[in-house]
């Protein structure tokens, strides 16, 4: 999932979410009732740790706090980062929500998504895409390839 649109000419790191960002995050959340999330990696940013407890506030996913991970070098990370940071996820939890930044969002999808199994489209902020992986039985896998679109929720700016 990438962060709600945010606020400009602030700090990078400190940006919040703006109202259309909130409203944005809000409609995902509810997308993201349909799936049982068990485990959340967060980028420390502002804008990624807004959209989190906006998750936790109105989606009805129970996240335990002992379940979500802040992870310091998924803020202006690259895709090698974060496959890394999944690769290390322990294979019983079975689903993982990662709250980010492009450009490596978008760079993870078309990594691990197969080519021919690939949407064409932006990865707009609160745009959250559901990969499923069918045939990885670990995290320590690689994903590379392996993935298919299971469902996205695409917002209309």
């Amino acid at each position: 999932m990438r962060h709600g649109d945010a606020k400009h000419n602030i700090n990078d790191f400190a940006r919040s979410l703006s109202e259309l960002g909130r409203q944005v995050v809000t409609n995902a959340s509810y997308f993201l009732n349909k799936f049982n999330i068990e485990k959340v990696l967060c980028s420390p940013s502002a804008r990624t740790l807004e959209t989190l407890n906006i998750v936790k506030t109105v989606s009805s996913i129970s996240i335990n706090d002992n379940n979500i991970d802040i992870i310091d070098k998924m803020y202006q990370s690259n895709v090698e980062n974060i496959i890394d940071i999944i690769q290390q996820q322990p294979d019983d939890i079975q689903s993982l929500l990662i709250i980010g930044h492009n450009p490596y969002l978008y760079e993870f999808y078309r990594l691990t998504v197969a080519q021919q199994k690939r949407n064409n489209f932006k990865l707009v902020p609160a745009c959250v895409i559901v990969i499923q992986y069918a045939d990885v039985t670990s995290w320590s896998s690689s994903l590379l390839g392996l993935g298919m679109v299971y469902d996205i929720f695409m917002p209309n700016y």
